[in-house]
């Protein structure tokens, strides 16, 4: 009877010990973060970081660009992490942009998929700077070049005023001070002498 009551829990404790090995096993790395975003706008220059659950290693990684034109390009991969893996794209044609990645996890298996852009077919650059956009002085004829001089610009007024501006501004306020207290002092001195008078 006791061998009867004890079979539930030797064929329950052996189910949880697969349960338990099978889960690791079939656990493989995954890809959980994607930037820019699937879907974006990019342009040449642009770096794709994709990151995934486990660390991958540094071999046998792949990126090929598709665009428009149907134009094929494979990309050096590099990885800023452990668990990250970034593409810079090449210039491309405007358009649809497809991209072809594959990794190798940690525990040696592959892990691929693809990836939809779309393209500019202008790459970003940088505005240009104030230097550049001057125009350079005319130049007069047979002489060297003409230049202009900015006026001096007159020089800004002190914002702190100096301590002999606020020492006499400091006595004035407190003479007033003084006079008013002074005047409201015999103005009720007299009120009460004239009642004391009546």
């Amino acid at each position: 009877m006791r061998r009867l009551c004890a079979l539930p829990l030797v064929l329950l404790s052996g189910l949880l010990l697969t349960i338990g090995v099978a889960v690791p096993a079939t656990a493989h790395t995954s890809l959980v973060g994607i930037d820019p975003v699937e879907g974006s706008t990019v342009a040449a220059g642009d770096a794709i970081t994709l990151s995934f659950s486990e660390a991958l290693l540094t071999i046998g990684a792949e990126v090929t660009v598709i665009d428009a034109s149907g134009a094929v390009t494979k990309r050096d991969v590099t990885f800023p992490t452990t668990t990250s893996a970034q593409v810079v794209l090449p210039s491309t044609a405007a358009g649809n942009l497809s991209l072809a990645w594959r990794v190798v996890a940690g525990d040696g298996h592959p892990v691929e998929g693809t990836l939809a852009y779309v393209a500019d077919a202008h790459a970003k650059t940088s505005p240009p700077s104030s230097a550049a956009a001057r125009p350079s002085p005319t130049t007069a004829a047979g002489g060297p070049p003409l230049t202009t001089s900015a006026p001096p610009s007159p020089a800004p007024p002190n914002a702190v005023p100096s301590a002999n501006q606020s020492g006499s501004s400091g006595f004035s306020t407190v003479a007033l001070w003084i006079a008013v207290f002074a005047a409201i002092l015999s103005s009720s001195i007299a009120i009460i002498a004239a009642k004391r008078r009546r």
